[in-house]
Order: structure tokens, then sequence, then C-alpha cells
């Protein structure tokens, strides 16, 4: 059967490089592609037999084809040993060889794999191939490039400077077609063409140069020793020449892990590279992608005073691990990351924001691991200042730093919004809009919101003398002042001054005090309130705080009638955090029936706070009127007072707080709203008759 080829086809040949044409004719002659290329009444691809000089003959039929392409076949072996990769190409790869290593094998494949990529015609002939199972791979190229299988197998190889160098990746995936299997660098294929090439230029979009850092080294001040001893381990090894260096950050979003990474550059004067989360077109990149990038900086970068940062870190080596995830198409084996960490040339900083699931062979061969935590109060006072003291009143500057959840960049974000739309508000509105603004984020984080004001600050009423303790307290003050560490246990009724007295007790001491209610602690995510009891425990410890825990209770109850597993749980990791914590803890409590017997026996010592006495209650009154500007009361109005049951410090400050509602015009109009609120506590009506 005859076939006419229409005038069209016989236009000029499609060009190609001769190495391009010797491939195709492997392909289509050697590996059988042909029987997919000739067909009874045509060529299967015009631009293919144009490329290969088969449009000649005016007339068709399948013989003359198959006897015009085996010609061909036979004129480009002929010629082969003179026919190498475009000049530009073979430069730049010889010169990759040289910075990374590669053997002569190497450099050919790696022309194929680039060629693949580069021109379309080889893709879509190598597709006839079909499905070319993994094991099928060497053999294919062993043809194409006419090469020993065992040096294609050694180039492909997993240890092969190629794939540790992370230009090659070998695709696991079934049912996949040649341009599939081998995958690339992302962008090398083309850059790799460009005369005068700089070849930090091929690792471009997958690992890119880091801008300057904004903040400065004073601003991590909370963390000084850690950054000092990473400073001058990271600085010493890598002159050295020490392979293997690796650092693991962590800590939650915000934290400023990767402006610490860019500080800790500018200071030693070193050049630092991310290495990408996404492709240049948008595209995430999988885990092996991004490993494949990170060993291509590795490898490009080893001979320059350089650092890297892989943020993300626990998309490899997290719960659900992508990397290790067996069904995947693209993956790597265990011992390939460990080998990768104990071997790379160029200290890498690996940035997280949890270490949760992180596997125990990971983390062994950090050479430094360590948390950023949200900085203490007194860093977030000043960084507060500098971003707000303009633009916010001093009750709103006291809330915000009291949180100890708002990290240093969404206080950022919060300021850059605010100051947008900072001119056109008074101060009263913006601070409004600010707490406003940082409580979305809050909850939305599952933190606790901003609270009405400062939870350190000591009430200006309040004195040891007029607390009703079992036990001389500014003695356990001065104890503790050499020493400054040990276990209280708190315990009375409300309102009589517990907490109060962990914040004079902080003020004796001149530390700082965290304070934790159960709310702040407490979670309904399994796990998630373990970690809050621990994270309290171990961010007071590192910022050298007194940790005062209000409602100790609802952790340390007797564990033998718990009814849950989850309760259990929480005992036993606030006891094991307490166990080891080696400065000041406080807890307070209303119910002391019930405990843990193992908790209390670790505390040092129980104190009880009770209701005033009546020389007490009669001394507070007189205070409170004067910080009134009331008359001070008269000894029928102190007796009175000295009368009411169950009065505590805590009754006296909220009558005072009802004088913004209900204003009170004597000592008489206190001392009745006293005796409100003792019925409502006694649950009787209080029948006094001098009222």
């Amino acid at each position: 059967m005859s076939h006419s080829v229409k005038r069209s086809d016989l236009s000029p040949m499609f060009q190609v490089p001769d190495i391009v044409r010797l491939w195709i004719l492997r392909m289509l002659q050697v590996l059988g592609a042909s029987d997919h290329f000739i067909r009874e009444n045509g060529y299967a691809n015009t631009r293919v037999a144009s490329s290969l000089g088969l449009l000649a003959d005016t007339e068709f039929t399948a013989s003359k084809a198959f006897e015009a392409l085996r010609r061909a076949f036979r004129e480009a072996e002929a010629a082969s040993a003179n026919t190498t990769a475009p000049a530009v190409l073979r430069k730049n790869i010889e010169r990759v060889a040289e910075l990374i290593g590669l053997s002569d094998c190497d450099c050919r494949v790696l022309e194929f794999i680039v060629l693949l990529r580069a021109e379309s015609i080889l893709d879509d002939v190598a597709d006839w191939l079909g499905a070319v199972h993994s094991a099928k791979v060497v053999p294919v190229l062993a043809a194409v490039l006419d090469r020993p299988a065992q040096d294609i197998d050694r180039s492909l190889a997993e240890s092969g400077p190629l794939v540790r160098a992370g230009l090659v990746t070998l695709g696991r995936a079934s049912g996949t077609v040649l341009g599939g299997k081998l995958q690339l660098l992302p962008g090398f294929s083309y850059r790799i063409f460009e005369e005068n090439l700089d070849l930090l230029d091929l690792v471009k979009g997958v690992a890119e140069r880091c801008p300057a850092p904004t903040l400065a080294i004073t601003d991590y001040s909370h963390v000084a020793s850690v950054v000092d001893v990473l400073r001058l381990h990271v600085q010493r090894t890598r002159f050295a020449r020490q392979p293997g260096i690796n650092v693991l950050i962590y800590g939650p979003p915000g934290t400023g892990k990767t402006q610490l990474v860019r500080v800790l550059a500018a200071e030693i004067e070193f050049e630092l590279y991310e290495v990408s989360s996404e492709e240049a077109e948008g595209s995430c990149m999988d885990s092996a992608e991004r490993v494949a990038a990170l060993r291509a900086a590795q490898r490009f970068l080893a001979q320059r005073p350089a650092l890297i940062v892989f943020d993300e870190a626990e998309d490899l080596f997290g719960n659900g691990n992508k990397l290790l995830e067996p069904t995947r198409a693209k993956r790597i084996s265990k011992g390939a990351v460990n080998r990768m960490l104990e071997a790379n040339p160029v200290p890498t900083i690996w940035l997280s924001n949890s270490v949760n699931g992180i596997d125990s062979a990971f983390i062994r061969r950090f050479d430094l691991v360590f948390e950023l935590p949200v900085p203490p109060k007194r860093e977030r006072q000043r960084m507060v200042r500098n971003l707000f003291s303009d633009v916010i009143g001093q009750d709103t500057f006291d809330q915000i730093a009291a949180s100890d959840h708002l990290a240093p960049a969404v206080l950022s974000r919060a300021a850059s919004v605010l100051r947008q739309i900072g001119p056109d508000l008074d101060r009263d509105v913006s601070s409004k809009a600010m707490v406003l603004l940082l409580n979305n984020t809050l909850k939305a984080q599952r933190h606790p919101k901003l609270r009405g004001h400062d939870t350190s600050q000591l009430p200006e009423l309040y004195d040891l003398s007029l607390v009703g303790a079992d036990t001389p307290l500014e003695e356990i003050a001065d104890r503790l002042n050499s020493s400054r560490r040990g276990r209280l246990c708190l315990y009375g009724p409300p309102g009589t001054g517990k907490t109060a007295y962990g914040r004079w007790l902080a003020d004796r001491l001149s530390l700082p005090l965290r304070i934790r209610r159960a709310s702040d602690l407490l979670s309904p995510y399994v796990g998630e309130t373990e970690a809050r009891i621990a994270a309290a425990f171990h961010d007071a410890a590192d910022a050298g705080e007194i940790l005062m825990i209000d409602e100790v209770d609802s952790f340390l109850q007797a564990r033998q009638h718990a009814q849950q597993g989850w309760e259990v749980t929480q005992t036993n990791e606030f006891l094991t955090q307490l166990e080891s914590f080696g400065g000041l803890f406080i807890a307070s409590t209303n119910l002391m029936n019930g405990m843990d017997e193992a908790a209390l026996r670790r505390f040092d010592l129980k104190i009880k706070f009770d209701f005033l006495t009546p020389t007490q209650a009669a001394n507070l009154l007189a205070r409170h009127c004067a910080a009134l500007g009331l008359a001070g009361p008269t000894v029928v109005e102190r007796r009175q007072v000295e009368c009411l049951r169950n009065l505590a410090p805590g009754d006296f400050a909220l009558v005072q707080r009802q004088h913004c509602f209900r204003p009170i015009a004597s000592a008489t109009d206190f001392v009745r709203s006293l005796s409100k609120e003792c019925e409502l506590k006694n649950g009787e009506s209080l029948k006094l008759g001098f009222f």
C-alpha cells in the first residue's frame, strides 16, 4: 500500500542536535520503538520523520520507511564517535563535573536527561517505549547512550554523585514513561544552556539567597547563651570544613526562628541560602524534591562560606512523614536521610514548629537542638514599647505585654495593620482595635485572650499583716531569698490572698512571676494539656521566673478516683515536671480535700490562708475608706465589720470595684456591701440589729 506524502510534509528538515538524532534512532532501532513510529499508512509523527531526514520520498510505503530508517541508523552510528552534545551544554556540564566530581558516564547521563527535558521530540519518542519500570531504566539508557549497564547503574545509584548532588532523582512509581522516571532538579534543564553561566545559578529557584535580617542579636537576649554556643560551633566547624553539621531550632510559629538564622549568618558574615518549598511556577515541592534541592545546594555551596536553612522540617521528620511514606511515588529511604545528615558539607539549620513525632534516630544526628520560645515578659515589654508606644494606651500596653502567647511575628503584623489605619483613629480606638486584632489571632491559635489587667501586678492595699495565714509569710520570703527554690502550696477559701502573696513574694525576691490558671493549661485535645503543663515549667525555668499555678486541684486530684485515662496522665505529667523543676514553684487551690497524696508529699511547705480576724477586718476597712477618700470608720462601724463572718481581703477589693457602679458614700455603706457579700457566701441572711 502506498501513501502520497503531502507537500506540506516536504518542508525543510526539522533541526535537532546530532546527538538527539542519534538517540532517537537508537530508541527506534535498538529498543523497538519503530513499530509505534512507522504505520501502514504513514509516520506516526512527521516531526520525528523530518528530523531524521525520512520525508525525502514522495511515495510512502512501510517497507521503504523501515529501510530508510535502517540506513539513517547506520549512518548515525558510523559518525557516533564524533557526535557530542551541544557545545554550551557540554562545557557547562564539564564545569559541574569538576565542581561536584562526576565521571564521564555521569556527564553523559546528565546530558541525556537535560536534552530529554529540552527537546520535546526526544521525549515524544521516549514515550513510545511505554511504561519503564525502575529495573528497566538502566538497560534503556545503556542502549541509548551505548554504555555498559553497570556504569549506568552506578550513575543512577542513590550513592552516586548525580543523586547525592540532588541533580537527578529516579522516580519509584510504576507505569511511568522514561521522562517521568528521570527527574531533574527544577530549572536546571534551561539554565545549563546559558553562556557565561554562574554555576550557583543552577540552584536558583530551589535554594535562594536570604535577605538581610530585620532583627538584631539583641532581640534574642532571652536565648543568648544558646545563640552564643550556636554561633561559635557553626563558625569554627565551617572553617574547619567539618561535615555533618546540623542544628534543629523549633518553637511556635512566629517566634522568630527564621530571623534568628539570618541574624546568625550576618553575625559570622556567612552567606545564607534557604531551600525552597515551591517551584518557580508556584507548585509545591514534595519532600523528595526538597531533599534533592538541599543536596544540590550542599554541593554547589560546598566551597563557599555559607549556611543553609531548611524551613518546615516537620514535613520530613514529623508525624505523617511525607518523605518516608512508602506509598508515595517519590520517596527516599530513612538510611539515605541519616547519611545525608552525617555527611552534608555545608552547615544546615533545620526549622520546625514542633519536635513531636521526630524519630530519635534523626534527633541524635543533630549537633544542637533547642527551642525558641515566645520571649519572656521583659523582652515582650521592650518589643511592645518599640512597636506600639505611640499608638496605644498604657492599660493596653500592659495587657499585651502580659500575654505569654503573642509571638513577635504576630505583634509585628498587628502593628503594621494598626499603622495603616492609625492616622484615622485616636489612641483609645487604636487600643481597642489592637486588642480585637490580637484576641482574634489568639483565639484562632487556641490560646487564651488578653486579660483585662496585668496578672503580675500586686494589689495596692496588699499588706501581710492583713492576711490570715497560719505561717509567718515574711519569714518564708527571708529564707527563700538565698535559695530561690522551693515548692509551696497555698490553700484556703477564695479571696484570702493566695495569688496576691505570690505576687508579693516575686516583688520581694526581685524575680519575674509567671502565673498560669487552669484555663490556660487545660485543652480538649489529646495530649495538649500535658504539653502545656510541660511548657509552663520549661518556660519558667528558661526565663528564671517564679511559676505560680492557680486552681492546681484541676491537675492533682487523687489518681485512684480518676475515671478517665487522661486524668491520670495529666497528674503524672504535672508531678514529673514538678519533680524536675529547679526554681521556685507556687501552687494555689481552694480545694485541698481530694488532692493526690503523692502530690502533697512533693510540696516543701503547705500554707493555709484563712478568713480575716476581726482586728484585720477592721483595719482593712479603714484602709479602703482612706483609698476612697471617705471618713475613717467609727467605733460602731468597726464593730459591725468585726462581726461579719468569713470575710476575706477579696471581699473588700470587690466592694471597692462596685464603687464605680454604685458609689459608696460612707464607711457604713462599705460595711453594708460587705455584709451582702457575706450573705451570698454563707447562704443565709445576716440579721445584724445595728443595720
